[in-house]
């Protein structure tokens, strides 16, 4: 599915995403599921934004931006399942608040992250903001398939001094 973003003075942006599942339940709301075989993203850190794949994919299907699925009238239910193997062949997670001082819910979060999607494009293409491999280092995986891109390992031996992405 896709979903336009547009991006004036440049061409548009379209968001575009393969959902794992998508079910139309019986009462007529919607159900997303991804299927993981490593570990999940955590509830906390989908919520400080950090995971957005099921919440832009809800946005979608509630934009009708999936071919041949509908469109959901309702913040559909999000839920990432675990395939752990024999021993723990399934672990449901249901995308829910992390905490009970938690006062966003899975609709706020949904329209947060697209909000915040579409403004950091539109920032891109305004040339406001550039672009960094690792915007947020401290929560970066220790090598990414980009890094050789980034001269990573040269800015790191430099301590991070003279203007890498680590040094700011």
């Amino acid at each position: 599915g896709g979903n336009t973003i547009p991006l004036a003075p440049c061409d548009d942006f379209v968001l575009s995403a393969r959902a794992d599942r998508s079910e139309r339940l019986r009462d007529s709301r919607y159900a997303i599921i991804d299927f993981k075989t490593g570990q999940p993203p955590s509830n906390k850190t989908i919520f400080a934004g950090f995971s957005p794949q099921l919440t832009l994919e809800a946005a979608m299907l509630m934009k009708g931006a999936f071919k041949d699925v509908g469109k959901a009238a309702e913040t559909p239910d999000l839920m990432h399942v675990h395939l752990g193997g024999p021993r723990n062949p399934l672990k449901p997670v249901e995308v829910a608040p992390p905490a009970k001082d938690e006062t966003r819910s899975v609709a706020d979060l949904v329209s947060e992250h697209l909000r915040g999607l579409e403004g950091l494009l539109r920032r891109y293409a305004t040339g406001e903001v550039g672009y960094l491999s690792r915007p947020y280092p401290q929560f970066a995986k220790r090598f990414s398939s980009y890094d050789h891109l980034a001269r990573v390992k040269e800015w790191s031996a430099t301590g991070g001094e003279g203007g890498g992405e680590d040094g700011e």
